[in-house]
Order: structure tokens, then sequence, then C-alpha cells
């Protein structure tokens, strides 16, 4: 492990061990060489971090274990963090032209796992006839992708709310209470 802090700020970045911190640091954003793991935080202070096919791992269980994630910096790809009890996880994701935030609020604790995220930013082609919310049909969705959020190496039973904050549709309702967040097991 590097105990030190890396600040990131050529256009290209690889670590073949795990590293204590990383901070990001340049404008024109960065991009992973490989799979990274960070045991300590990661701030996100300037430019955008893409990770390409490879994965950014936060191993610190801390909700405040990233910090800075804002419509300048974020990660653009696969965020992958480490969960353990009750609190609200922030994942910075999002294209590379929109931030399209994510978090989940565990509310109820004895629950751990590494929660895998990423935003799409294509639009889902159709809706499956008879799908409904509260009695009304679901008829389309925001066309500026969709998000996955995948738990893996769970143990537990949590309860959760998520907030999903989308950017860079052109299909819109004008009314919040037209919108939900439709989940599925597979």
């Amino acid at each position: 492990i590097y105990n030190g802090t890396i600040q990131v700020k050529n256009s290209s970045f690889s670590a073949s061990v795990p590293i204590a911190n990383l901070e990001v640091n340049r404008a024109g954003g960065v991009s992973l060489g490989s799979n990274v793991s960070v045991t300590g935080t990661l701030t996100l202070t300037s430019g955008k971090l893409s990770t390409g096919n490879n994965t950014l791992y936060i191993s610190n269980s801390a909700t405040n274990a990233i910090s800075g994630g804002n419509s300048a910096n974020y990660i653009v790809g696969n965020l992958k963090r480490a969960v353990a009890g009750t609190g609200n996880y922030i994942f910075p994701i999002g294209t590379s032209t929109n931030y399209e935030e994510a978090s989940v609020n565990f509310t109820t604790g004895g629950f751990t796992a590494d929660i895998t995220a990423f935003f799409t930013g294509t639009a889902i082609s159709s809706i499956t006839s008879g799908l409904t919310v509260s009695g009304t049909s679901l008829t389309g969705a925001l066309d500026a992708g969709y998000w996955t959020i995948s738990p893996s190496n769970s143990s537990g039973t949590p309860t959760y709310t998520i907030t999903l904050k989308m950017r860079g549709q052109s299909n819109t309702a004008g009314n919040a209470n037209k919108y939900s967040i439709i989940k599925r097991d597979n």
C-alpha cells in the first residue's frame, strides 16, 4: 500500500498496489490505465476521472470517503464503494458531458457490501407494457440514459432509499411527480 496521497495531474494513471488517498486535480481530466483501489479517501478537486473498462474501488466504507463531486469533477465509468452500516453513500458518476449523481442511503444497520455504480448515457428504447407505479402506467423514460447500481459480496438485508439526479435529458415532463425509479433484480 502506498501510504501517502497521490495527486493526479497527468492525463493517465495506473497503480499496481492499493493507495491510501487519491486526489484528482487536472482540469483536462484523467484516465485510469488499470483497476485502482483506494484504501483511504478520494478527493475530486478538478476534472473528471474516466475509468474506461476499469474500475475505481474505494475500500474505505466511511460515507465521507469521497469528496468534491460536482458538475465539473466526477467519475465517468465504474465506481465501486465499500459500504457498511447506515448512512448516505454518494456515487459522483456521469457521462463525459453530464453529471448524473446517485446516492444510496442505508437506514438500517447490519449490512455490508461492495456497490458498483455507473451511468449509461444511452436512452432506454422501450418500456415493457403493463408496468405501473401507484396505478399509473409507465409510458416512457427520460432520454439521457440510466444508472446501474449493483451490490456484490453483500451480507444482511438492508433498508435503503435511492436518490438519482439526472441531467441532460431533453424529454422532461416539467413535474417531478411524473417520475419514478424502477428497480429490477437482473
